[in-house]
């Protein structure tokens, strides 16, 4: 149905069936970045769903895609500048039909690789925003979780995917874990000439794409 084309990324491979991932969740029926919107994506069999990631002031990571919650809750502020307990006690107020979920808290990266080890479907985190200090603990909570040669990681800060080179990021059917690179067409050109089959996929904002 095209109520739920529009809320994807499509990655396509021409030796492969599509490969269908949901952007922010399946963000056209459910609000964005939400538990509802991953359940959603899993049960409309999805392969994968995109999702943003913040640090907390106490170094909890929350899926969320602004800098700030001016946007998605009731509150005023930059997501760094609150605690956990703080961010959940906030009401999400924006997103599509967001009046059927008047409960629905932030969700938590742990709740959410919840619903990925579940469905065992692949989890495409984009860093936004993080204090580089707790980088790691993403890595340890995806190796709990065993999807740190599944996840993708992907962001436009450089920093952020240097630091994360022992993920894994997908180019075409194969896994780079030291070759981690940020969005733009240098980071194509790079694997292409080293022979990697790249997938097409809809970038967003083309201007701020690097390259």
């Amino acid at each position: 149905p095209d109520t739920i084309g529009s809320g994807l990324m499509v990655s396509m491979h021409t030796d492969s069936a599509p490969e269908l991932i949901a952007h922010r969740g399946l963000s056209s029926l459910y609000p964005e970045n939400t538990l509802p919107a991953f359940y959603g994506a899993a049960k409309h069999g999805f392969d994968a769903f995109e999702f943003d990631v913040h640090t907390t002031k106490d170094g909890q990571w929350v899926v969320i895609h602004d800098d700030d919650v001016n946007h998605m809750t009731d509150s005023e502020g930059e997501v760094e500048d609150f605690t956990l307990e703080e961010l959940r006690e906030m009401k999400l107020v924006s997103g599509s039909n967001i009046e059927k979920y008047p409960d629905i808290k932030m969700p938590t990266l742990r709740e959410t690789l919840d619903v990925c080890k579940e469905w065992d479907i692949t989890p495409v985190i984009e860093i936004k925003g993080c204090d580089t200090e707790y980088l790691p603990s993403l890595k340890e909570m995806l190796d709990e979780y065993e999807l740190s040669n599944k996840a993708v990681i992907i962001s436009f800060d450089e920093e952020y995917l240097e630091k994360n080179r022992y993920c894994a990021v997908v180019i075409g059917d194969k896994y780079a874990n030291s070759q981690i690179v940020p969005l733009g067409f240098h980071c194509m050109n790079l694997f292409l000439q080293k022979g990697f089959m790249m997938k097409a996929i809809l970038v967003k904002n083309f201007d701020k794409t690097k390259g």
